[in-house]
Formats: structure tokens, C-alpha cells, sequence
């Protein structure tokens, strides 16, 4: 029986750090947010693909938390204007607090990199 040929992956390259350099670029990489990879690809190359980009899980579970929050003040917010007798004033001050939650939103959305 033969079997197809495998496509054989190139060897990667291999990068030591110095010892007394280690910590240091360890901790350079873990603040960047990026893999090892993509870290040594940005520094020598200039560049990194998007989807090498990786948030740190407790910065997505504190993004997803503020979303999920600005959501329910915008819905309380809504609640509030349709039951208020006197919306002149109470417009005005819920309209400006949504158009805030809108760029906490956008913000939040681009830090998680999603389409708003």
C-alpha cells in the first residue's frame, strides 16, 4: 500500500534569551498580550497578524462584565424615561448618559475586537 506523501512543516526556529535577560523578556511578552511568536515576530519584522492577537482571559471577563453592565443601565435608563411624568429635564440628562454608554460600547467592542 502506498501512502500519499505528508506535507512536512519547516522546522521552527528556536530563541534562547540570555539568562540574565529571561525574566526581563518574559515579562515583556506576557505584557504585550501577544504569543512568544507573535512577540518576536512584531519586534523583528514589524508587524503581527490580527488573529495572533490574544487577550488575557481575566481582561475578556472584565470587558464581557462592563458590556454586559452598560447594557442593563441603558435598558433602566429606557425604563425610567417611559415612566417619568415630567421628561423635559429627565431627557436631556438620560440621553447624554446613553450617548456615554454608546462609547463605553464602541470602546469595549474594539478591546475585545468585535464589530459593534
Amino acid at each position: 500500500m502506498d501512502t500519499p506523501d505528508k506535507k512536512k512543516r519547516l522546522p521552527p526556529y528556536s530563541y534562547r534569551p540570555p539568562v540574565d535577560l529571561r525574566e526581563e523578556f518574559e515579562r515583556r511578552v506576557e505584557a504585550s498580550g501577544l504569543s512568544t511568536s507573535a512577540f518576536i515576530t512584531k519586534h523583528c519584522l514589524g508587524e503581527v497578524l490580527p488573529s495572533q492577537h490574544r487577550n488575557q482571559p481575566e481582561q475578556k471577563k472584565d470587558l464581557a462584565r462592563l458590556l454586559h453592565e452598560a447594557a442593563q443601565i441603558k435598558e433602566a435608563l429606557d425604563e425610567l424615561k417611559a415612566g417619568h411624568p415630567d421628561p423635559e429635564v429627565l431627557v436631556d440628562t438620560i440621553e447624554q448618559a446613553k450617548s456615554e454608554l454608546v462609547v463605553i460600547r464602541t470602546l469595549i467592542m474594539q478591546a475585545l475586537r468585535r464589530k459593534s
